[in-house]
């Protein structure tokens, strides 16, 4: 009778180990398609950002790490073609968000979700309206670090 319920009782834990591994090589091959996700933004990748979220259309409200948006990510995106620093060579300007590709492709998905992301993205109309709901969420994002500033962009004057 013991050695029956021994029995009994390892197998239940074989399972529940089994079940618990299975669930972690889940959740690691979703951070790692989620970690793609955001490299493809970061390297201006429009053919692999539309595959990801062929793929798995929820990436569009992902955060990475620091918590920044896949929005925020893409709005940021340096226009390599424009304007170049003199002494790095790097890219002075961000590309304007009406000619953000990615940042086009992600928010078909999923539009700006506070404040801060719409003014990121120049949609006034719904920052306002953010602001309206909830009058106190702009000071909430300037206690973080975030500001309503949008990025410079090629024939604006820089921040």
């Amino acid at each position: 009778m013991m050695l029956r319920r021994a029995l009994s009782e390892i197998r239940e834990m074989t399972l529940l180990l089994s079940h618990s591994f299975l669930m972690l090589q889940l959740l690691s091959a979703a951070e790692d398609l989620q970690t793609k996700f955001f490299e493809a933004i970061t390297k201006d990748d429009l053919p692999a950002v539309r595959a990801f979220l062929k793929q798995k259309p929820e990436l569009a409200r992902a955060e990475n790490s620091r918590g920044n948006s896949a929005l925020v990510l893409a709005a940021y995106l340096s226009d390599s073609e424009g304007v170049m620093e003199k002494l790095t060579g790097a890219p002075v300007y961000f590309y304007p968000p009406a000619k953000n590709q990615v940042l086009h492709e992600i928010m078909r998905l999923a539009p700006p979700a506070d404040v801060y992301e719409a003014c990121l993205v120049g949609d006034l109309k719904r920052a306002r309206s953010f602001l309206e709901k909830n009058p106190t969420q702009f000071a909430k994002l300037t206690r973080r670090g975030r500001c309503c500033t949008p990025p410079p962009t090629q024939g604006t004057s820089s921040w």
